[in-house]
């Protein structure tokens, strides 16, 4: 009994000291050295472009300056599958280039504040939980595959880029006012269910919102291309098009619930949307649709 005892004792500090030892490890960020890095020097003489990251360590800092001249861009797949679990990006950057963090092991980033453009597939296939994007910021684009839950698009941002924020966990967004464009793919596959896109925005790209479960939707009164299959998939049941719409796409309402629509004259119509399309006017064959009379802009499910 006293030798069970003692193993039990023995074991108990063994594992206390074990615990203890794991809560007091606190990882802290390298700041990496020159020779960390492939670069190149900027038009201007005076700034750095990282090319890539040549060194192994997976928590870093990487440097305000190299060569005596302020780092501003973080080039095309600079830091691409390197194992990355924390990164801290100069406040000077003011490009991260497509691909440049793909594939690492963030759960989180900083975007410095003086950023204006975030490529294509930058933080692609990480962890990412949360993120915050900087006022300043213009194009933004490359957080497909990650965690995120929510996203405020900040007022200075014009175009959303291809795939952004697609394939996340994503059930709130908020554009901002200034977005004029959202190119393909932008939000596929999130479990958003209201959304709001800006006046100003004339241009909704292919799939940008397709497979999410959308519910609730207002487009902005600018809004004059839908393209194919923007909002395939989804739970939509009353769609209200401005009078502005030119084109909507092959598929673009697919596989939505629809019962009612609001429709302006003079619109090109994509085969694949409201399966069955409208009286008269849209198909002159007839089809699920119909209105009460002639001039109506308001369309039933018959």
């Amino acid at each position: 009994m006293k030798g069970k005892l003692r193993w039990f004792i023995i074991l108990m500090i063994t594992f206390i000291v074990i615990i203890s030892c794991t809560e007091m490890k606190k990882i802290v960020p390298v700041l990496l050295s020159e020779d960390s890095f492939e670069y190149k020097i900027t038009s201007n003489e005076a700034e750095i472009e990282i090319s890539k990251y040549i060194g192994d360590y997976k928590d870093f800092i990487i440097p305000d300056e190299i060569a005596s001249r302020k780092v501003v861009v973080l080039g095309e797949e600079s830091f691409k599958i390197k194992g990355i679990s924390s990164v801290v990006i100069p406040n000077d950057v003011r490009e991260i280039g497509g691909w440049a963090f793909y594939a690492n092991q963030l759960s989180s980033i900083n975007i410095p504040p003086g950023v204006v453009s975030i490529g294509y597939m930058a933080f692609a296939n990480n962890s990412l939980l949360r993120l915050t994007l900087p006022d300043g910021l213009k194009y933004v684009s490359g957080f497909n595959i990650n965690m995120i839950r929510s996203v405020t698009i900040p007022h200075s941002v014009t175009v959303i880029g291809e795939m952004a924020f697609a394939d996340n966990l994503i059930s709130k967004v908020t554009l901002s006012d200034s977005l004029t464009v959202i190119e393909k793919w932008a939000f596929y596959m999130n479990p958003i269910t209201s959304l709001i896109i800006p006046d100003n925005v004339v241009s909704i790209g292919q799939g940008s919102f397709a497979v999410t479960d959308i519910k609730n939707l207002t487009l902005g009164k600018k809004l004059e291309i839908i393209n194919d299959e923007a909002f395939f998939e989804n739970k939509i049941t009353t769609l209200i098009l401005p009078d502005s719409v030119k084109r909507i796409g092959f598929r673009a309402f697919h596989k939505n619930p629809i019962t009612n629509i609001t429709i302006g004259d003079d619109v090109t119509i994509g085969s694949g949307n409201f399966e069955g399309n409208f009286m008269n006017v849209y198909d002159k064959i007839g089809g699920s649709f119909s209105r009460s009379y002639s001039s109506s802009q308001v369309w039933t499910r018959n």
